[in-house]
């Protein structure tokens, strides 16, 4: 049984690197596609209406705070999948509730 508890942990440990790669992944993919969007968005509007870098720089500023508000929805999402680890007491201990009173 001794042997149980360490593997474990070390599956909660690669489980929760690999919600914290996946999470990375996905803000820096959508981080990306955002600012891809904002430039090559503002360059052809700048082209249609003849305003050369207005545009550009407008939907760059504002896809600032695009990109934190997509951060912000990933990294919720990512909080709502984590499982908390079990937690382990020493043998022949028993649980404590709340109605136990530890000084009687």
């Amino acid at each position: 049984m001794p042997e149980e508890q360490p593997d474990k942990q070390v599956d909660a440990a690669r489980a929760s690197l690999e919600l914290a790669f996946r999470v990375m992944a996905q803000i820096g993919g959508l981080t990306l596609a955002v600012i891809l969007v904002a430039i090559f968005g503002g360059i052809f509007i700048d082209r249609l209406l003849d305003t050369k870098p207005l545009f550009t720089i407008i939907l760059i500023v504002g896809s600032f705070p695009i990109s934190m508000y997509v951060i912000y929805r990933v990294a919720l999402g990512a909080v709502g999948t984590i499982k908390p680890a079990p937690t382990s007491r020493p043998r022949g201990q028993k649980e404590m509730r709340s109605d136990d009173d530890p000084t009687a």
